[in-house]
């Protein structure tokens, strides 16, 4: 059964639930943004990087469309030294094209078979595994975002129709992300300073908010300990916590008013009260009168029944209300003598 008290389990404080609150609403955001601005960057990264792999696929192919054109205009497509010497020269502009560490440009014929390879050099069997896991054809582009010969590499691969050669432009990824790895820690950093002195700001906020609640409520706690609901808290601000401050003061002034009139009543009945012991005892006075003008003999003796009746009271451990009334409702008790005729 609920006894109407207030439950004192420990639970946190208002400054501590507000931190807890807002700091990981705030620090997750900022990591949920940063991460998902990594993500983005790195697909700008990788779109950046399929861009310029068909720019060079495109610059390859007006190369060899320009040079197998020349072929053509003299009438020697069919000349095996011509076409072994564009085949060079192909290869020659692919060197040129390479610009990063790790790049490498493969062109296969429609046999599978090697025609050139620059860049990195590659035994035939890993190169052949490589084509067979990213095989040529004319059906469309080949996109590559994973293991390649070696290792993982982005590239591209494309059919060169002037040569009926399939050919794949590729790099690591590691190059290409490298400066993206850079960036991505520093980002990191970023965001984990960021929310540290996001952090520390909450908390000086936090704490300088609730100083005047913190002040208002000692104020409070040290009317109500002490009871002096003569005593005011003064409103330090003019927000919710001076409103409370006002509203705690017109709880006390009605508090005030209620104990000056409960203090009023209760002196006002402590005098009803002797005024009425008073009366008693004058009641009791007169019959011990009565009794003491029909026999003097009795008076005296009711008189000091009376005194030991009291006496014995105060010996035995009674109060001294109760010893009071002993002395004075004894002696009536020969008040039946009244009746007696003489």
């Amino acid at each position: 059964m609920n006894s109407g008290k207030m439950d004192k389990k420990r639970v946190l404080g208002l400054s501590a639930r507000l931190l807890l609150f807002i700091i990981p609403i705030i620090s997750g955001s900022l990591l949920v943004s940063g991460f998902l601005t990594g993500l983005y960057a790195e697909r700008g990264v990788k779109k950046a990087m399929n861009q310029l792999l068909v720019y060079k696929a495109e610059d390859l192919i007006r190369h060899t469309s320009s040079q197998w054109s020349l072929l053509l205009d003299n009438g020697l497509q069919d000349k095996p030294p011509y076409l072994e010497s564009l085949k060079r020269s192909i290869g020659s502009y692919s060197t040129t094209m390479l610009r990063g560490e790790g790049e490498w440009i493969l062109a296969v014929d429609e046999d599978m078979n090697i025609v050139f390879s620059v860049g990195v050099s590659f035994p035939d069997d890993l190169i052949r595994e490589a084509i067979v896991e990213n095989p040529p054809g004319e059906s469309g582009d080949i996109w590559i975002d994973g293991k390649f010969g070696d290792e993982k590499r982005i590239g591209y691969g494309f059919f060169l129709p002037s040569m009926g050669w399939t050919v794949y432009i590729t790099s690591l990824q590691r190059s290409y992300f490298i400066e993206m790895s850079f960036i991505r820690w520093n980002f990191i950093i970023m965001v984990i300073f960021t929310a540290l002195v996001s952090s520390l700001f909450i908390i000086y906020f936090v704490r300088r908010s609730m100083r005047p609640l913190r002040t208002v409520i000692s104020d409070m706690q040290g009317i109500v300990q002490k009871r002096d609901f003569e005593k005011r808290v003064i409103p330090v601000q003019n927000d919710e916590v001076g409103e409370l401050a006002r509203e705690f003061n017109l709880m006390a002034d009605y508090l005030d008013r209620a104990m000056t009139r409960l203090k009023y009543i209760a002196h006002s009945e402590a005098e009803a009260r002797i005024e009425i012991r008073n009366r008693e005892r004058e009641t009791l006075d007169v019959l011990s009168r009565v009794s003491d003008h029909k026999d003097p003999e009795t008076a005296r003796h009711t008189s000091r029944v009376g005194m030991y009746a009291s006496l014995l009271s105060e010996l035995r451990g009674d109060s001294s209300e109760e010893a009071d009334l002993m002395r004075w409702a004894v002696p009536l008790h020969d008040i039946g003598k009244v009746g007696i005729p003489d």
